[in-house]
């Protein structure tokens, strides 16, 4: 679905302009919705999003200070309640989203628990219609629903048990299950021109 990469690029668009705007964040992979591979040949679980028609595999990765990916665990569609006619052509969407952060603790100056509370402060946040750019999309409410900050067992949710852990006494890495709840037309869910 064409519109929700649009909606995780503005929420990633307005962390970067807001709560991720200092120089230690500037080197940094910021990844739109992502997907997990099944793992073949005992090989672990693997992370990648589609850059254009190419697909990128994501890795924790240290040259950078700071990444983030999101992705989407569930979609619930729910009544719209309108204030203009019945709220035919109307749909209502809650995503259960996950973003996976990492950042050296070190070159950004910022504490595990101090990135998950910059993180979730930029997320949570209403989008209006002149916002999302799109005429068919009314509203998105972003709201942070709990952060998991065990890296070990975020990890493994990542990259399966078997998978070799990386991680440094400097690395930051952690989860974040946020909800977006989108209200759009049903024309523009349906469109594929954005």
């Amino acid at each position: 679905m064409k519109i929700l990469d649009k909606i995780v690029t503005i929420c990633n668009d307005n962390l970067v302009s807001t709560v991720l705007n200092e120089s230690a964040f500037q080197n940094s992979a910021i990844y739109g919705l992502s997907y997990q591979t099944v793992p073949r040949d005992e090989s672990p679980l693997r992370p990648y999003t589609w850059i254009g028609d190419n697909t990128t595999g994501i890795e924790i990765d240290d040259t950078v200070n700071f990444s983030i990916y999101h992705r989407c665990q569930n979609i619930n569609f729910v009544e719209v309640s309108n204030s203009f006619g019945d709220g035919n052509g109307m749909m209502g969407m809650v995503c259960d989203m996950y973003a996976v952060v990492y950042a050296d603790r070190y070159k950004t100056g910022y504490t595990q628990e101090d990135i998950i509370m910059k993180i979730s402060a930029g997320l949570n946040r209403t989008f209006s219609r002149t916002e999302l750019g799109t005429s068919g999309l009314l509203k998105v409410k972003t709201s942070v629903r709990r952060a998991n900050n065990n890296s070990v067992q975020v990890f493994e949710g990542e990259y399966g048990n078997g998978a070799n852990c990386p991680l440094h006494l400097n690395s930051v890495y952690f989860g974040i299950q946020y909800q977006l709840e989108i209200t759009a037309s049903s024309s523009c869910l349906n469109c594929s021109d954005c």
